[in-house]
This record gives structure tokens, sequence and C-alpha cells, in this order.
């Protein structure tokens, strides 16, 4: 089955926008688990190497995509059928609220950890231990509450419940 070229107008070419832009977004972040533990059993410039490789998607993808998803998804509620604030569409508005948390937290949360992490992985030799096993955990914790918080709002635009 072909998708007529009529079939594919702004608010379509939005909808992938705003789905390759959530892909984009968040779906290496659900990787981090993995590369962190890798990482550790490596020693100390492997998680290095690692929080070096994270900071720069945090700023080169996930962010600008954060932003492309947000935009995104305020063109959808504007061009197509939905509403903010609607009794019958509460989705939209935890939604977007929940997707404000992850954004905000890359810059107020994820950053500063990154830094913290690497002054202390670049500040000296040895192995992974301590001090820097505590924040690595931190910054696991919350990267798994990141996923949490994506499953949530992934599951709201696609079920709609309310």
């Amino acid at each position: 089955m072909t998708l007529p070229l009529a079939a594919i107008d702004f608010y379509n070419v939005v909808l992938f926008i705003h789905i390759l832009s959530a892909v984009a977004a968040w779906g290496v972040t659900f990787t981090y688990p993995i590369f962190v533990r890798m990482a550790r059993a490596r020693g100390v410039a492997d998680v290095t190497y690692f929080i070096h490789v994270a900071a720069r998607l945090g700023v080169a993808v996930i962010f600008p995509a954060s932003l492309l998803l947000l935009a995104s998804g305020i063109t959808l509620v504007i061009d197509g059928p939905w509403e903010f604030g609607g009794d019958e569409q509460k989705w939209i508005d935890v939604s977007m609220t929940l997707l404000v948390v992850l954004i905000v937290l890359g810059p107020l949360f994820f950053v500063p950890q990154e830094k913290k992490i690497l002054s202390i992985t670049e500040g000296g030799g040895g192995a992974v231990a301590g001090d820097l096993e505590a924040k690595l955990d931190r910054y696991l914790l919350v990267g798994r509450i990141n996923s949490l918080i994506v499953l949530v709002v992934l599951f709201l635009m696609v079920t709609k419940p309310f």
C-alpha cells in the first residue's frame, strides 16, 4: 500500500519531525547504564571517555533535538485537532510539562554532574572508587528517572488516556 502524495501534508511532516526528534533526543540515553557499567569495569580512562561522549551528545544532539521535540509538539497542537488545557486532552498538558522537566534536567543536573565526574577522573588517577562511584550512581539514578519520564510521555502520546 502506498501513501498518496496528497496525504503528506504539513501536519504529517511535523509529526514525522516530532517522532524523529524524540528518537534522536532520548533514544541513546537508554544505553547509558550499559556503557557506564562497561566503563566502570575497564577503569577511570573509560569512565572519562564515556562522560566526554555523553556530554558532547547532550550539547550537540539531545538538547537541540529536545527543543525541536517541544516546538514540533506545540505546532501539532496548534495545527491539529488538539488543544492545550482541554478537559478531554489533559495528556497533552501532562506530556508537555514532563518534556520541559526533561529538557531542564540537562543543564540543571546532567551538565554539572558530568563536570563533577570529569573533575574527579581527570584530576587524579587510579581505580574508580569512593566519591566517583557515588557521583556515577547519582548520574545513573537520575538517568533512569529521566528514562522513566520518557516512557511515561511515550505512553501518554500513544494511548491519550485522559
